[in-house]
């Protein structure tokens, strides 16, 4: 299975409702969609990658690198150098320091915001899945009103998620450099 910022089940959970087995694949679809608006939002990837890769950043001394939860060597030209990586204590890492820091420096790092997306990263992506498929579920909205004489019908919008909620999370997480 991938490894998801949620999941059909908890989508399931969430709506208190079952999700048809002929549908799982346009669910997945909208996760897809979802983590990418996330991504996008906050400028950060929150599942890290499970192998090392290279990435080229350029500095003196100190340099600012993307998120990474783990990082296996610092090279400048063809030799490894040593390096502290900030902040100390916790992930992820955004910071390189080092006396030999300086020009080219190509680092290579497990590149991610965390191994697992925090919760409440895992909550919004859920909220946005489950706020699609209730606008497909009632487009017009619920009923509020019916009359059958020369028949009328009143509907009210409301919706299931506020944007300005899920705007509020995303924002405690957006990367800024």
């Amino acid at each position: 299975m991938l490894n998801m910022y949620t999941d059909i089940k908890t989508i399931e959970n969430y709506l208190l409702t079952e999700i048809d087995l002929s549908f799982h694949s346009q669910v997945e679809e909208w996760i897809k969609y979802a983590e990418n608006y996330i991504n996008t939002e906050t400028g950060r990837m929150f599942i890290a990658d499970k192998e090392f890769s290279p990435r080229v950043f350029r500095g003196y001394q100190k340099i600012f690198i993307d998120d990474c939860v783990e990082i296996e060597k610092v090279v400048i030209g063809n030799r490894e150098f040593r390096f502290r990586a900030f902040p100390l204590n916790e992930t992820p890492k955004i910071a390189l320091e080092g006396k030999a820091i300086r020009g080219e420096v190509e680092v290579y790092a497990k590149w991610g915001y965390s191994i697992e997306p925090p919760a409440e990263i895992k909550h919004i992506a859920t909220l946005i899945v489950a706020g699609i498929m209730q606008t497909g579920m009632h487009p017009k909205g619920e009923l509020s009103s019916v009359s059958l004489g020369i028949y009328s019908a009143s509907y009210t919008k409301e919706q299931a998620v506020s944007e300005k909620s899920i705007r509020n999370v995303l924002d405690k997480y957006k990367r800024y450099l």
